[in-house]
């Protein structure tokens, strides 16, 4: 009997195809590195959904969410989802299957961490992210950037937690397993912490770019995120392994965040 693989499932958070990228001004040579590697990339693909939850919930068990959201379409109680995302079909089953779990997930509610998981994997998490957003207001941008710590400023944080997690799949990689391994990143979502050659990004800075120069240099170092941990584990790998490289969702396009947005128009 052939060893069970190691399955790794890649969420860049926000992530557009080919089509998106060059409304932003981007001629993106992803595509043409992943089928290097031996990859199949769908080319017209959409999400099902257009929130993060959403779409997770529904690719992490393999189906639709009719049945979970019958009757509450016009309902704001988003919990029904929430335990459909924590107790995803995927991990079960492999769980079943002795496979272990590790979970890196964000500061995205949802996906911080599963209960699922054999081991869940994130940091920074001690100071409430309300706190977080609180310290980034005018009032004390002062003392944000005085103490340009990673415990205070949230910006910094996103941008050390991705860096540390893709540190952390890489060194799984020679881990015994067989193991599933999620990695949700919060890139290329805003905030735009990332310029293209991976350095950090001052909120300053940020604001002095268009949406469309962020999004695409974060983006490029989204780009180079996957190349690291694509090359990483096919390379270190005893066995060929599984590797789901995905966006959940597309970027925003402006106007459209507000939850009063009416997506049907």
């Amino acid at each position: 009997v052939s060893a069970k693989p190691d399955i790794y499932y890649l969420v860049f958070d926000r992530y557009g195809d080919d089509q998106t990228a060059r409304a932003y001004g981007l001629d993106n040579d992803i595509d043409e590195y992943l089928t290097g590697k031996g990859f199949y990339v769908p080319r017209a693909s959409r999400s099902n959904y257009i929130k993060t939850v959403l779409s997770l919930s529904s690719s992490l068990n393999a189906e639709y969410l009719d049945e979970v959201v019958r009757g509450r379409e016009r309902s704001s109680d988003w919990f029904p989802v929430y335990k459909h995302l924590w107790h995803h079909r995927v991990g079960a089953f492999l769980r079943s299957q002795g496979y272990s779990y590790t979970h890196l997930g964000s500061w995205y509610y949802p996906t911080s961490e599963n209960p699922q998981a054999t081991r869940n994997v994130n940091y920074y998490t001690i100071v409430p992210r309300k706190v977080l957003q609180l310290l980034d207001s005018v009032a004390f941008s002062p003392l944000e950037r005085a103490v340009p710590s990673p415990w205070l400023n949230e910006r910094l944080q996103n941008w050390h937690r991705v860096r540390r997690q893709l540190d952390d799949v890489l060194d799984l990689v020679a881990t015994p397993g067989p193991k599933f391994v999620f990695l949700h990143v919060l890139v290329p979502h805003p905030p735009y912490v990332f310029g293209r050659d991976g350095s950090y990004v001052t909120k300053s800075e940020e604001r002095q770019r268009s949406f469309a120069e962020n999004y695409t240099n974060q983006t490029l170092a989204a780009n180079t995120m996957i190349r690291r941990l694509v090359d990483g584990i096919l390379r270190g790998s005893p066995t060929p392994p599984v590797i789901i490289v995905q966006g959940d969702e597309g970027p925003y396009p402006p106007g459209t965040a507000r939850d009063t947005f009416d997506w049907r128009t």
